[in-house]
């Protein structure tokens, strides 16, 4: 395990230098539907695959 601060010079001759990943701008954007604090490795919180209604099904009050 090392600080990246004894790295950064090398990072940035690196990234002026080479070429990264592609960038683009993805320009889609989502409503936050359900957003409740079910804690730390639950794995109940997905625990089956997503259905028709499930979004109405959360937006009502119910449990999915």
């Amino acid at each position: 395990m090392c600080f990246q601060n004894e790295h950064i010079p090398l990072m940035e001759k690196s990234r002026d230098t080479y070429a990264t990943y592609p960038k683009y701008l993805v320009s889609e954007f989502a409503t936050i539907t359900y957003a409740k604090n079910r804690g730390q490795n639950n794995e109940a919180v997905i625990n089956k695959a997503p259905y028709p209604g499930l979004t109405d099904t959360i937006r009502s009050g119910k449990e999915p």
